[in-house]
């Protein structure tokens, strides 16, 4: 099965659109909602970290807590009730992901 092709960045992002380099530590990013596209919560283009954060209830077409198109580490964050129209309700993909330590992707 072969997955559509997101759409080229910046598209999308409900919250934060990162096209630099950015560090969310010790926040909540909830209930956002990205209306074309991606990233209800983050939508990354540069270098993201996300650290000691909650992304929780972020609703987008994919990627509703992040949609990454370049480099991410998540380390000790929960991703949880995020929903996705058509795929990644927690994370979308499309470039380099590192997770380390708790996280719950849903």
């Amino acid at each position: 099965m072969t997955e559509p092709c997101p759409p080229t960045p910046p598209l999308g992002a409900a919250a934060i659109y990162n096209a630099a380099t950015l560090t969310v530590s010790d926040s909540t990013l909830s209930g956002n909602s990205a209306t074309e596209f991606g990233g209800g919560g983050i939508a990354n283009g540069g270098t993201l970290t996300v650290s000691n954060s909650t992304l929780s209830g972020n609703t987008a077409d994919y990627g509703s807590a992040i949609l990454n198109y370049a480099l991410l580490t998540v380390r000790d964050s929960t991703l949880s009730d995020n929903t996705a129209t058509d795929f990644g309700g927690g994370i979308a993909n499309f470039g380099t992901l590192t997770i380390r330590g708790k996280h719950v992707a849903s």
